[in-house]
């Protein structure tokens, strides 16, 4: 199970107890009531299998659409229509999603009683889109949109800006999650139309809510799920025009630290194998993460990636110019690059490239020699021995 999905089912448990607590029964408000004067005698409670409202609009006072899901075994969605103080256990639409392992409704919005746009999905997680008018609203007559190859999906929000110009978002539930986007006629959305956009940078992603002002104007919000979580604001021009977020509209990640930048440079000359080597202190972590490495780099297309500290130049990576080079590093980790830290050098003559001179002892081979004279004998040893004068071999 994702994290996401064991968010949601979290919050679903967390609904479901809270809908118990009445003795087991569903309570609703009747016509509107200063809070003031709102009493337990003010409430219509109806007995029936304890479930959750996720979400309510209103045309009018007497005239709202609520939708949500019952919390037996399977779930299945719930919608409400008409006065809502006269709303019971009997006149809910409930939608048997039996067969498919039950579902929910997240979310609804309405141009006119008859004509509403309501979003949720399976608990197997394919996602549900039904229009029109929502009294009639059946298994049958959903728009299914099976997100399997993903892992499954949600839809957590929808504004419509006409009965076929809707932007809804929501997010995949494979891992990691990452946030979706669909634009236009809602009853025409599909796996193969939808923008997933990909955050597997930020370890995936999820966008819980959008609203527009226009069909040229939205908004959309929600945030990252890597180990460092971030809100992520996306700001959208013209989604009736068929450009989803994501095709030339990038995320504003709020608050994302990046490293500090590297402090502390010195050089020095290597003592082999290069020009010159630059130094710096240790990034200390700032909320951005872990650092995984330095990049160093002096205008060269070569650059030198390591671990540690420390990076030495050579030919191949060093821009020298009238005997003067600029050297610098950048700390990266999973958040992104720091920003540069510079150090220039200059040399009095054109630098070279330092090299180890190695001594090399030579082996000296000795051997011996037997000498005699008379009946004397004598070894003589030496890398080209003699017998003494006298002396025979």
């Amino acid at each position: 199970m994702t994290f996401l999905q064991s968010r949601n089912l979290f919050k679903k448990l967390s609904m479901i107890a809270i809908a118990l607590l009445p003795l087991f029964c569903l309570t609703t408000a009747v016509a509107p009531a200063k809070a003031s004067t709102l009493f337990q005698g003010d409430l219509t409670v109806e007995t029936m299998t304890p479930g959750v409202l996720n979400s309510v609009t209103c045309i009018s006072s007497t005239n709202c659409i609520a939708v949500g899901f019952g919390s037996g075994i399977p779930n299945e969605p719930i919608v409400w229509t008409g006065d809502p103080s006269k709303w019971t256990a009997g006149n809910a639409n409930v939608i048997d999603l039996t067969s498919l392992g039950g579902g929910y409704l997240n979310t609804v919005t309405c141009s006119s009683s008859t004509n509403c746009v309501g979003v949720g999905g399976t608990f197997a997680g394919d996602i549900f889109v039904w229009t029109g008018d929502p009294s009639k609203w059946t298994a049958g007559n959903a728009n299914v949109i099976n997100f399997t190859s993903l892992g499954g999906g949600q839809l957590n929000s929808v504004t419509c800006i006409s009965s076929t110009n809707c932007v809804g978002v929501g997010n995949t539930n494979g891992n990691p999650n990452h946030p979706i986007v669909w634009t236009g006629d809602p009853s025409k959305w599909t796996a193969g139309n939808a923008n997933v956009i990909d955050l597997t940078s930020l370890g995936g992603g999820v966008l819980y809510s959008v609203t527009c002002s226009s069909s040229t104007n939205c908004v959309g919000v929600g945030n990252t799920f890597g180990s460092l979580q971030y809100p992520v604001i996306y700001s959208f021009v013209a989604p009736s025009f068929g450009i989803p977020w994501g095709w030339g509209y990038s995320p504003e990640v709020i608050n994302v630290p990046t490293p500090d930048a590297p402090t502390n440079l010195s050089v020095s000359t290597p003592r082999s194998g290069g020009i010159i080597t630059l130094s710096w202190s240790p990034v200390a972590e700032n909320g951005s993460g872990p650092i995984t490495s330095y990049v160093c780099s002096s205008g060269a297309a070569v650059t030198i990636s390591v671990t540690g500290t420390s990076c030495t130049f050579t030919n191949k990576s060093l821009i020298i110019t009238n005997n003067s080079a600029s050297l610098s590093v950048v700390a990266v980790n999973q958040s992104g690059t720091s920003d540069p830290a510079t150090l220039p050098v200059q040399w009095a003559s054109p630098p070279t490239t330092t090299t180890t001179t190695t001594t090399t002892t030579p082996v000296i081979t000795t051997k011996t020699i037997t000498c005699h004279k008379g009946i004397h004998l004598k070894k003589v040893t030496g890398v080209t021995p003699v017998c003494p004068s006298g002396w025979k071999k």
